[in-house]
């Protein structure tokens, strides 16, 4: 009788992937050690440009005449574009100025670039705040250390809104304003639909896309063949958002500014308003608890300390999809 197959390794096959993923946890580590130098020295020019920048007299123009040299410089010697360049000169000078804990952590090869980028581009709001500045530093580097580069930029988008001193309300309205939708050809045949509105809408206006697609796959038939007249097999189908609010500003009873905001389910901050407005008209309600560490502890996850509800089912502000 033939023996019973296993995916199991063998002990020559357990020593042979330990000794991969060594090999790989050293490349990390090189690697990280390598873009630590290369953005300590991108620095450099950057901070002569700067110096150049000072000693011409007019303004204008004029001035940035140093930086795009040096972009240059730097594009040659890299074998990149001028582009690329000038944003990596601009990325090496705020993190040797601003974040030394983070620089520290990718010569250490406990962060990678990627998670350098991602911190440096959430974090650009907080330049003119020190204290919110170090604070969201130290914050994000604990994400950082065990989670992806995506995660982690998830994580750092959350706690900048957290740390930012402004009226969210009024921030939220302003972007409100900015809404668009634009198209984009693509050729044979096919356009790109490009939309910026509310979280909750967008994400309410894909899940319904995404359950009619569903829907018509497993039925086998076009999507015109469900909206024949008289059908409403689509027309039924309405949106589901997650949105977690924390419990005191449901109840009116956070005072001042909250620590905690109101989150979509992929950790995006929207308006206390609107998370009130929309949970008035869901009939679902789910309580949940946070870790006692005040987030998540999965890697990556970012939940608001403290109590919060959760909800589904916003059938009645998905009518327009």
């Amino acid at each position: 009788m033939r023996g019973a197959i296993s995916w199991e390794m063998t002990p020559e096959e357990r020593e042979r992937a330990d000794g991969a993923l060594a090999a790989l946890e050293t490349a990390r580590q090189l690697r990280a050690g390598a873009d630590s130098l290369a953005a300590s020295a991108q620095a450099v020019p950057d901070r002569i440009a700067e110096a150049q920048a000072r000693r011409i007299p007019s303004t204008g123009d004029a001035r940035d005449l140093p930086y795009r040299s040096m972009a240059e410089e730097v594009a040659s010697a890299m074998r990149v574009s001028r582009h690329v360049a000038s944003a990596r000169l601009r990325e090496s000078s705020d993190l040797a100025r601003s974040y030394p804990a983070t620089q520290q952590a990718l010569r250490e090869g406990a962060i990678s670039e990627e998670h350098v980028r991602a911190l440096l581009a959430e974090g650009s709001a907080l330049a003119a705040d020190d204290a919110a500045r170090v604070a969201y530093e130290c914050e994000c580097l604990d994400v950082a250390r065990v989670s992806t580069a995506p995660q982690t930029r998830t994580a750092a988008r959350v706690i900048a809104d957290r740390l930012l001193d402004r009226d969210v309300e009024q921030a939220h309205a302003q972007a409100k304003a900015r809404r668009r939708v634009s198209v984009r050809d693509l050729g044979d045949g096919m356009s790109e639909l490009y939309a910026v509105a509310e979280s909750t809408v967008i994400r309410g206006a894909l899940d319904r896309l995404t359950t009619m697609g569903r829907r018509v796959a497993h039925a086998h038939r076009t999507a015109h063949q469900l909206h024949t007249p008289g059908g409403t097999a689509l027309g039924e189908i309405r949106a589901a958002v997650q949105v977690m609010i924390p419990v005191g500003l449901m109840t009116g009873e956070v005072t001042g500014r909250p620590r905690g905001r109101p989150l979509l389910e992929y950790d995006q901050p929207i308006g206390a308003a609107e998370a009130r407005r929309l949970a008035a008209l869901t009939p679902t309600w789910d309580r949940i608890f946070v870790a006692r560490d005040g987030t998540c502890r999965f890697p990556g996850r970012t939940t608001m300390p403290g109590s919060a509800v959760r909800f589904r089912d916003l059938s009645a502000t998905a009518a327009p999809f």
